[in-house]
């Protein structure tokens, strides 16, 4: 028979994955060739994926952002990884429809963990979401973007600086 991988089934890669393990047991501490452990990887091909991985949290993570990512593979608007925010599932929830393209999520206190829907508002465009913004840094005293006439950069103001 020609060396190769062949489809399997369950019961033999199972049969396979014992036998490897009571090796690896026996041999504990020698050495293996490549083959053995070539074959030992095919073995173990997603016994350890998902919730079978010993640093399974659940299916729920926190993004470098701060939001909660919830993981929701079937989700029409699921990342590449499968996640999708908790607010927008949320907010989806609450309005019984799936979110569209543009439609923003905003969190009235500002914590991007708080996922309660009395603190989530939908604003139907990023547009309509930069004017709430613009609007509360008013009330707020707050300054709008950069000086007119500043074509400086160093003399440029960020958003939400004082002076």
């Amino acid at each position: 028979m020609p060396i190769g991988i062949y489809p399997r089934t369950k019961e033999q890669i199972e049969r396979a994955t014992e036998q490897i393990m009571k090796c690896v047991e026996a041999n504990k501490g020698r050495k293996q060739s490549k083959e053995t452990i070539r074959k030992r990887s095919i073995a173990m091909k997603g016994k350890n994926k998902g919730e079978k991985h010993g640093r399974w949290k659940g299916g729920r993570i926190t993004t470098s952002q701060g939001y909660i990512a919830v993981l929701k593979p079937e989700h029409p608007s699921a990342d590449k990884y499968g996640y999708v925010y908790e607010h927008r599932l949320v907010m989806e929830k609450h309005l019984d429809r799936y979110l569209k393209k543009g439609e923003i999520v905003h969190h009235i206190d500002d914590n991007r963990a708080n996922n309660l829907i009395d603190n989530l508002v939908l604003f139907p465009t990023g547009g309509a979401h930069r004017k709430y913004h613009i609007e509360l840094r008013r009330k707020q005293g707050r300054p709008i973007g950069r000086p007119i006439g500043s074509k400086d950069k160093k003399k440029r103001r960020k958003i939400g600086e004082y002076k």
